[in-house]
């Protein structure tokens, strides 16, 4: 059943775009034959009558962002699928905030609807945003302050960030106590917790970064029911064995 299914979905999928190549093919050869028959005057009616309607669809967090026009001008090339993605590498390059266009094209209504899709913070990277890919962004209309704020003071890039700190966040346990995440002059990495504790992660790797937050988790709580909760937890001593607790007031 499964596998009949997928057979129909890819015969649905090829459908549609031999339609679409049908229709581009359409159209070159009726500009073809008429700059034969006609010359300039039936290409210029030829692009008048089938340059579409480009509706851009922005989502709250890009409002502002002037991304209509990258489709104000050459309206009737963007039949052809080049050409948007094209338009969709300018548009990432010149506003950062843009992962992404999708393109729908309907040649019967002679319309095409850009769907612009926005990058998504996975942290505040001092004013900005950075996304998951490492990506800095300006941020646009939204509530982020419950974002965690990244301040570094040694040079790291955002990419390498990203990389460890998505490991981190794959115990959510531990990733969504965190409110801030910075570094001290000797390049140790600290997080800040909810709960108040500091956390002396040590350098930032992504091997085992998991699995000492998951440890770290079961420490924490450890912690809090026998201990009235801790002010520090050192990781840095963790390939020893050893997770250093402070208890609080101490």
């Amino acid at each position: 059943m499964a596998l009949r299914r997928k057979r129909r979905d890819e015969l649905k999928q090829n459908v549609r775009t031999l339609l679409v190549r049908s229709a581009v093919l359409a159209l070159a050869a009726g500009f073809v034959l008429g700059m034969v028959t006609q010359g300039d005057s039936f290409f210029a009616h030829f692009v008048r009558v089938h340059t579409p309607e480009i509706d851009v669809k922005l989502p709250n967090t890009l409002v502002g962002v002037p991304v209509a026009e990258e489709f104000a001008s050459h309206r009737f090339w963007f039949w052809l699928p080049g050409i948007g993605v094209r338009a969709e590498a300018r548009l990432r390059h010149r506003f950062p905030a843009v992962r992404g266009v999708h393109f729908d094209r309907d040649f019967k209504s002679n319309r095409i609807i850009a769907r612009v899709e926005p990058r998504s913070p996975f942290v505040r990277w001092r004013d900005a945003g950075m996304d998951k890919d490492g990506v800095v962004f300006p941020l646009g209309p939204g509530s982020w302050s419950q974002l965690p704020l990244v301040t570094l003071k040694t040079s790291v890039s955002p990419a390498s960030v990203s990389r460890f700190l998505n490991q981190v966040s794959r115990v959510p346990e531990f990733w969504s106590q965190v409110t801030a995440v910075h570094d001290d002059p000797r390049g140790n990495f600290l997080f800040d917790l909810q709960t108040g504790t500091q956390v002396v992660w040590g350098e930032p790797e992504n091997a085992s970064a998991s699995v000492k937050a998951g440890n770290l988790c079961r420490v924490l709580h450890d912690a809090h029911e026998h201990l009235g909760g801790a002010s520090v937890a050192d990781l840095r001593f963790f390939d020893e064995g050893r997770i250093i607790v402070r208890p609080k007031g101490q």
